[in-house]
Parts: structure tokens; sequence; C-alpha cells
């Protein structure tokens, strides 16, 4: 590990990343400190990540968003992560800093695990001891359980509207090899008993002894089922409470 002229090198066995300090604090409400800082992955490509910071944390939660979804979307949920106490990060996907969904090929979309492996890299650099939650929506959700399923330094997932595949990128044997504690929410009508959702029938195939499946009420995708739904919010923090 090593600094020279603000550019942060951790270097280890799986992952080289670059972290360039651009932000200083820019929300400070009673203790309550949010920075920004921009990461640079294995590849070369840049995407800002925003730290909720907690110091001593125990528990450091990474939010990744939809595919379409800026993280500015995500402010509130972080801090209520942050509040409590959970060191919280968000990042925007390379070139999505505005949720604008740009038309990426296959292969740029699952480049975006550089996105994630860096993010974990920096979470790791400055929460040491933190046990390490990836928590995603849609896509983000897609990308949290591959990463998880092949990487013992995550501590647990929170999926929200997983699917078996998305823009490309493919979980059907992640899944099948994923051990740790895992929560699945998605839209899932209470009076439909027949109907097999694909979250659902996704967690049967884990081989998680903690697994937990639950039906959102809001008809919306990822995050969206989340926003604004203070009782969802709570039982995300109560679940990594109880389960991490």
């Amino acid at each position: 590990m090593a600094l020279r002229n603000n550019i942060l090198i951790i270097c280890g066995c799986a992952f080289v990343v670059v972290c360039i300090v651009v932000g200083v604090i820019v929300h400070n409400d009673g203790g309550r400190i949010m920075i920004t800082h921009q990461l640079i992955g294995q590849d070369g490509e840049q995407f800002e990540l925003r730290e909720f910071a907690r110091t001593n944390a125990r528990i450091a939660v990474i939010l990744l968003p939809n595919s379409s979804q800026s993280q500015s979307e995500l402010f509130s949920i972080a801090q209520q992560f942050q509040n409590e106490g959970f060191a919280t990060m968000t990042i925007d996907w390379r070139g999505h800093a505005d949720g604008s969904n740009a038309r990426f090929s296959s292969s740029e979309w699952s480049a975006t695990a550089y996105d994630v492996d860096a993010a974990v890299g920096f979470t790791q650099h400055k929460y040491p001891k933190a046990k390490i939650v990836l928590a995603g929506g849609s896509f983000g959700a897609v990308q949290s359980i591959a990463y998880a399923a092949t990487h013992s330094d995550i501590s647990g997932v929170i999926a929200l509207s997983p699917r078996p595949a998305i823009h490309g990128v493919s979980i059907a044997l992640a899944i099948t090899q994923l051990t740790k504690p895992i929560l699945v929410i998605e839209y899932h009508p209470v009076d439909d008993t027949t109907t097999q959702f694909p979250g659902y029938a996704l967690l049967q195939t884990s081989p998680s002894t903690k697994k937990t499946y639950q039906a959102a009420i809001t008809q919306a995708s990822g995050w969206n089922v989340v926003i604004d739904q203070e009782d969802v919010i709570r039982g995300l923090i109560d679940w990594i409470k109880q389960n991490i």
C-alpha cells in the first residue's frame, strides 16, 4: 500500500485499486459525514464512490444501484444505514453517473465487475475490521451475487429483484455457489401462490443456510421497491444486524 501525490494504491493478491481522492467532507451533520472519491479499477476505467463514514464500524455496506439509476437516488437510504452505525458506500456504474443507462455492450456491462472489486478494495482499506455486505438492486443484485459467490471476504448479500441474467451477466451458476447469508426481495403479489418468481426461484438454488425471501408490495424493480418504503428499509437494517 502506498500514497503518492494523493493517489492511494492498494495492492493485493487479487486486485490493484487506484483511488484518487477528489472530494472532501461534503456533508457533516452532527458527525454524519459523506466524502466523495474517484476510483479506478483494474482496467483503468473511473467511477465515483461516496463514503458515508462511520468511525470503527463493525459492518460496511456497499449499495450497488440499478443499471439505470444514479447513486444520488440512494442518498437517503445510505444515510439511514449510516445512522445505524454502518459505514456505507454508494457508487455510480462507469459511464452512468446521471443514471442514463447508456447503451453498453454485454462485455462493457460485464466489466462493471471491476467497479465492484474496486469498491470492495477501497472499503477493506478504510474499514479493515468491518464485515462487508453487498446490497444491490436489479443489475446491482446480479453483480452482488456474482461477486459474493467467489469472494470469501464478503459476509452477506441483499438482492433486490435479482434475475438469472441481466445485460449479459448471468448468475445461474454463481447462485449455486453462494453460501453467505442472503436476503432476496422482489415484487410478488401476496395472493399469487402459483407463480414462481425469478428471485424466489434463484434463492432456492443457493446452498446458504441463511436465506430469506420477502415479497414486496410495491410493483417496481430493484431499489425502487425500497425507496420511500420505511418499513422495508427498517427490515433491511434489522436483517443485517441479525445475520451479519
